[in-house]
């Protein structure tokens, strides 16, 4: 199914403005809303920076961004199987990120609410990152480096750690089954047994 969403976004609607598209108040999609009521941007490329602008219930499953900032005021939106390379930031809220490929990415910002579940985050980096009340399961994290960043009330299980950093990180209220945190730096670490 990848490969037909992806194809029916032909070189004439590629060229228009992702951003134009996004920013008006109701769905703008040449295909309207998912079945799930979602405003329809599966398997776009993004290949402008979205920043400075709000985004709500946009269903961005298969989407690939290999460059670029995804920098914006985000909520309720599905980025499930999307590829999204670069940066990625400000806040997202009710996000649904499951089997996403975010690996090398840079994260910025605040995640609340939000699933990672079988994502692949190896070698994401970020400081300062706010993650509340978010899913991680059976996330791949090697090489992954969070500095000084805040988990509060997460669940993580079974969640490959490896190679990458935690250094000055907090987990409050978090749910931590099974995950390996083996050659992670935990240097200043606090909430994890």
């Amino acid at each position: 199914m990848t490969d037909s969403l992806i194809s029916r976004w032909d070189a004439r609607l590629q060229a228009g403005s992702l951003r134009a598209l996004l920013s008006g108040a109701s769905c703008q999609s040449p295909f309207g809303l998912t079945n799930d009521s979602l405003c329809d941007f599966r398997g776009v490329r993004i290949e402008e920076s979205l920043h400075k602008i709000s985004i709500s219930s946009v269903d961005f499953s298969d989407a690939l961004m290999v460059a670029g900032q995804f920098a914006a005021e985000v909520s309720d939106c599905w980025f499930k199987a999307c590829r999204l390379e670069g940066n990625l930031g400000n806040q997202f809220v009710n996000c649904d990120f499951t089997q996403a490929n975010l690996s090398n990415s840079i994260l910025r910002g605040r995640f609340v609410n939000c699933v990672f579940s079988l994502a692949n985050m190896t070698n994401v980096r970020g400081t300062g990152l706010f993650f509340e009340r978010c899913v991680f399961e059976k996330t791949n994290l090697r090489k992954a480096s969070f500095y000084d960043s805040r988990f509060v009330e997460c669940r993580i299980v079974e969640c490959k750690f490896g190679s990458g950093s935690l250094a000055g990180s907090r987990f409050e209220k978090c749910m931590i089954e099974g995950a390996d945190f083996s050659k992670t730096v935990m240097q200043r670490v606090t909430g994890i047994d």
